[in-house]
């Protein structure tokens, strides 16, 4: 039986043309990347989501651990045929993501959800 996505820290919701909003809260682990990734892929295949918009908004900083879980989850929806853009970055997230990362992540970025789609060419 799958756990509540609330107990796992984080919540998902449908936004319309298969695109599907993520947004943690500030009890999402991401310490055990495997229990979550299993969680949010099932929830978007059932969802039949296209697109999963990560709401970073509410995190100020993006350091070593939450890089590898972002590029984690991009790596993992991709396999299963979803884009993920990371949506409403802060500036000081942004920068602590350039610093961790030697290469392009995985994963686009947009300014809000609404360019979400936007980031991705018609041929993908």
């Amino acid at each position: 039986m799958l756990q509540d996505a609330s107990e796992l820290g984080f919540h998902l919701t449908p936004i319309g043309n298969g695109q599907i909003l993520l947004e943690p809260s500030q009890s999402l682990d991401v310490g055990d990347p495997g229990t979550l990734v299993v969680a949010i892929l099932e929830r978007l295949q059932g969802l039949r989501a296209a697109t999963l918009s990560y709401d970073l908004a509410g995190l100020a900083l993006i350091d070593d651990a939450y890089c590898r879980w972002l590029e984690s989850l991009s790596n993992a929806c991709r396999a299963i045929g979803v884009r993920m853009v990371c949506v409403r970055m802060q500036p000081t997230a942004a920068f602590g993501l350039a610093q961790t990362q030697a290469r392009l992540p995985s994963f686009a970025t947009a300014l809000d959800v609404g360019l979400a789609d936007s980031t991705f060419p018609d041929s993908q």
